[in-house]
């Protein structure tokens, strides 16, 4: 096996959570390899990731971080595929519009809809309400301080944040005909590609 350091030049150690969820060998070996190659997560995955480790599995656990980070993980998953299915001769419109800062679930229904052909509103209503949730809790939370969420609501809203990557992954794949690596998501939420 390879020697892997982090950022910080220390041997990389790998916890997992729940051993009944552990990666296999060949799993860790690919992982390992990727990272001896360099390459680096996709910053949304990542940051999904984390939320879902600082809500519930750090050795302290905070929800209320992995809400904030799940909703910036949507946000920033959004918005990459908003660049990427937009026409060439959009992606100049569609900057403007990211800058613009619009709240995502805009985002997710017209200018994804005026972007790609589809919005998550009409294509998958029953989820584009729960994604909506996450924003207003996350907003709650981060503008107004609130901190009255149960552990149970920001469960959902992460759970929200997942499924909305998933639509994600299939809306790009829809417009442009490639197929990205399927997540799979285990029974707790956490998404890993095979």
């Amino acid at each position: 096996m390879r020697d892997v350091r982090n950022v910080s030049h220390e041997p990389l150690s790998v916890s997992i959570p729940d051993s009944k969820q552990s990666l296999g060998r060949s799993d860790v070996e690919a992982l390992v390899e990727r990272a001896a190659r360099g390459e680096v997560p996709p910053l949304a995955e990542t940051l999904l990731a984390d939320a879902h480790f600082y809500a519930w599995w750090a050795s302290h656990p905070n929800p209320r971080m992995g809400l904030v980070l799940a909703a910036t993980a949507c946000e920033v998953k959004t918005k990459e595929v908003l660049r990427r299915t937009a026409a060439p001769d959009a992606k100049e419109i569609v900057e403007v519009v990211i800058r613009s800062r619009r709240p995502v679930e805009e985002l997710l229904d017209r200018f994804l809809e005026a972007s790609a052909g589809i919005s998550l509103r009409k294509d998958v209503p029953e989820l584009f309400g729960p994604v909506k949730t996450l924003f207003d809790h996350r907003n709650a939370f981060a503008h107004r301080g609130d901190t009255s969420l149960d552990a149970q609501a920001i469960r959902e809203d992460l759970r929200a944040a997942t499924r909305a990557f998933d639509w994600l992954d299939r809306l790009v794949e829809r417009v442009s005909g490639t197929t990205l690596p399927r997540p799979v998501e285990r029974p707790d939420g956490i998404r890993r590609l095979p």
